[in-house]
């Protein structure tokens, strides 16, 4: 998987209007890699990667990979989580466009909303609901 499938996303959400009405666009957007940082603003976003397959033929390799993302939607309330997570699927759901990084250029095909599971956290207090993708690319 190559990390311009991750900058190609990352823009996307930075620059959907319904995410960024919700968590903010350019250098205040709360959209970020893994974890939240320690005390943050809600509503916010964490994603990571679940895992990263690819795509192989009889005797050769197509090309395509299909990683897994997952987005965490965290916010105050239960119903603060649901609107950003409807809004997050919206951003991706069946998004494609050939994206041009710094170094290479990639192709997403295809994204798509897997599943989604609510989750409460004790210690911070706050809802949040992960949304799992799948995210089908090539390098081009």
């Amino acid at each position: 998987m190559s990390d311009e499938v991750e900058d190609a996303l990352v823009a996307r959400a930075n620059s959907y209007a319904g995410v960024t009405a919700i968590i903010g666009s350019g250098s205040a957007c709360r959209f970020y890699p893994v974890k939240l940082p320690q005390a943050p603003t809600y509503p916010a976003c964490s994603y990571n990667v679940v895992s990263s397959p690819v795509v192989s033929a009889m005797g050769a390799d197509t090309g395509i990979a299909r990683p897994r993302f997952s987005v965490g939607c965290w916010a105050e309330t239960f119903k603060g989580a649901r609107d950003l997570a409807t809004q997050v699927r919206k951003c991706f759901q069946r998004y494609n466009v050939v994206w041009a990084g710094p170094t290479n250029s990639v192709e997403i095909l295809d994204v798509w909303k897997l599943t989604h599971m609510d989750l409460y956290d004790d210690a911070a207090k706050v809802h949040y609901r992960v949304v799992d993708f799948q995210v089908d690319h090539r390098d081009v």
